[in-house]
């Protein structure tokens, strides 16, 4: 089954099941399509997508919301010593659906980028 992951992470803050009072807190999930780009130290921020980047971007969100794609996200607590990652006690699970390309206003591009290729910009030395 293709799929995405992350080997590891850390939360970055305690996440509670409930509150106070016993009632189920909900939490919001969220994902972006997005390249990883070079950091830029002067701005203390990665460096923005270029127009092809950000049009392959919306190309691959236009195509999963065509085909009815859902992405399936399951939270494993890792167990030192423990080799068998399905082992792992999941802590959370939950669906991300596709929102409506046509709900989606990208944001005006500001300073035109050079245009690079396809595979460059897929590749692009981003350290991923």
């Amino acid at each position: 089954m293709p799929h995405f992951s992350r080997s590891k992470f850390k939360m970055r803050g305690n996440v509670q099941m409930m509150d106070e009072t016993g009632e189920h807190i909900e939490y919001r999930g969220i994902a972006f399509i997005q390249f990883r780009t070079e950091w830029d130290d002067q701005a203390k921020r990665f460096t923005p997508m270029t127009a092809e980047q950000k049009k392959i971007c919306e190309d691959l969100h236009q195509q999963l919301s065509d085909a009815g794609v859902e992405l399936g996200v399951t939270v494993s607590q890792r167990v030192p010593g423990v080799e068998d990652v399905r082992e792992y006690p999941k802590v959370m699970q939950f669906q991300l659906m596709v929102n409506d390309p046509q709900g989606y206003t990208p944001p005006p591009t500001t300073a035109a980028a050079p245009a690079q290729s396809y595979e460059a910009a897929k590749g692009g030395g981003n350290g991923w």
